[in-house]
């Protein structure tokens, strides 16, 4: 058979690729939020949290390879070893996720990502894989083995793929079993340069004509599909292809002073909202069936430190928020946050979707995650109108707020081993004292700050359901 990919040939190491470490990192993090999601015996999560020295917010943040190496140590620990035979300490360069189906230089490098041995063992002959099949066989040299260079790198072949955003498992296979380094998605397009250059000199030509949204975000999805196809930095992977496809209907309608983005697409969009002189990346769900006569709720949700809009899509329990929300058929949005917005930057927010979606005002709901949680909770505070309920995960501010806070169906989640546990409960107290009515505290029994939108999101959205009807 085939390979889904052909080797083509060695390349100098001076050419390889290099790993993103912040990828390598978010992507440890996104497996190991599927394991948790796995295993509920107790023993593998204490054993996992005690790894991450009970404080994986601080160990997520210093963007190492000794953050890679404390997550891959706690994925053994929680999943009983298992982790550990299926995946050693190697990480996946790609030099390029954008690709030119006629132009075979995409160079795949499977260097470690810290310095250690994998597998307490060195491999002499290695193979690498591509959808489980055979791409060849690779030597390694003493040399190679001693610049901790397990792994050459490699051209691959593109002329026998087909068009489109494309997933493979990218395996090494040192003998008889592989072991699975992480799915690959590579978008494969025709004339790629060419229709780079033709979208950038059709967004200025739509200058004059084209809605702000429509050209704000085409000039947004522009470089990033630049960065995909130039050696991309990018730590999430992003479907090149259909945002390329996307872009240019986007761009010919804005020409002709039309607008692309509205109901009428249902399905997640990165979207340059406008919200005063600026413009937000958010990401948003457009839930099927959406018309005037039937607005929806919207869902707007904050990430955490440390963490970014996609995360509510990719990550948090591999995107399940995005799946909730979708099955209640809420538009589901999640900026990118920085800490600082205020309840004024979330009003306007709130309306710039409001101007592309017909929602429903009288229920908009509110999530925040650590740090997004306690913007969630100073808007409420601030201006508690707006919100039909709030939700917030990790998060505490001072309790002298509680009177205002209790205008409003409160949910406080909070992971048993969070340092702000203690905190948090006390919040809930002067919620209650302050005269709550709807006032939710929910302890998660062996998780932590980062780990608790996992395990509480289901609860959250039940929540929800109930304050949204």
């Amino acid at each position: 058979m085939t390979p889904a990919f052909a080797l083509l040939l060695l390349i100098p190491q001076d050419t390889a690729p290099r790993l993103n470490m912040r990828f390598e990192v978010l992507w440890r993090v996104r497996e190991f939020e599927r394991n948790w999601m796995k295993e509920c015996a107790p023993s593998g999560r204490v054993a996992a949290l005690q790894a991450l020295e009970n404080d994986s917010a601080n160990c997520i943040a210093s963007d190492s390879g000794q953050c890679a190496q404390r997550i891959d140590i706690a994925q053994e620990a929680l999943t009983a070893g298992r982790f550990r035979s299926l995946h050693p300490n190697l990480g996946l360069a790609v030099s390029q996720r954008l690709c030119d189906r006629s132009k075979p230089t995409t160079y795949l490098h499977a260097p470690r990502v810290y310095n250690v041995e994998p597998l307490d063992w060195i491999l002499k002959e290695m193979c690498l894989s591509v959808s489980g099949r055979s791409c060849g066989e690779l030597s390694v040299d003493d040399e190679a083995v001693a610049s901790s260079e397990l792994v050459r790198p490699v051209r691959l072949g593109l002329e026998r793929t087909t068009e489109g955003d494309l997933s493979f498992d990218a395996s090494l296979w040192p003998g008889d079993w592989p072991i699975h380094l992480t799915t690959l998605q590579l978008s494969i397009v025709e004339r790629r340069d060419e229709r780079l250059a033709a979208l950038s000199k059709a967004i200025t030509a739509a200058a004059e004509k084209g809605p702000r949204l429509e050209l704000a975000t085409a000039r947004m999805q522009l470089a990033l599909l630049e960065s995909l196809a130039q050696g991309s930095t990018e730590v999430h992977e992003y479907p090149g292809a259909r945002l390329l496809a996307e872009t240019e209907a986007v761009v010919a309608a804005a020409a002709k002073g039309q607008r692309w983005y509205g109901p009428e697409h249902a399905g997640e969009y990165w979207l340059a909202l406008p919200c005063g002189a600026t413009q937000v990346r958010t990401r948003v769900l457009v839930p099927e069936g959406l018309t005037k006569e039937a607005p929806a709720p919207l869902v707007l949700a904050l990430h955490g430190a440390v963490f970014d809009e996609d995360t509510w899509f990719d990550g948090y329990g591999g995107g399940q928020s995005a799946e909730l929300a979708r099955q209640r058929g809420w538009l589901f949005a999640a900026p990118h946050c920085e800490g600082t917005e205020d309840a004024t930057w979330l009003a306007a927010l709130v309306q710039a979707l409001n101007d592309v979606y017909p929602l429903d005002a009288s229920r908009v709901a509110l999530i925040g995650h650590d740090r997004g949680g306690v913007v969630a909770l100073k808007a409420l505070a601030h201006t508690p109108a707006p919100w039909r309920a709030v939700a917030t995960l990790g998060a505490w501010v001072d309790p002298s707020s509680a009177q205002q806070l209790a205008a409003r169906p409160l949910f406080l989640g909070v992971g048993e081993n969070d340092s702000l546990r203690a905190a948090i409960e006390s919040l809930h107290t002067s919620l209650e004292a302050a005269g709550a009515k709807e006032a939710t505290l929910r302890s998660y029994a062996h998780t932590d700050r980062w780990l608790c939108p996992v395990d509480a999101l289901p609860d959250v959205f039940a929540w929800l359901e109930v304050r949204l009807k």
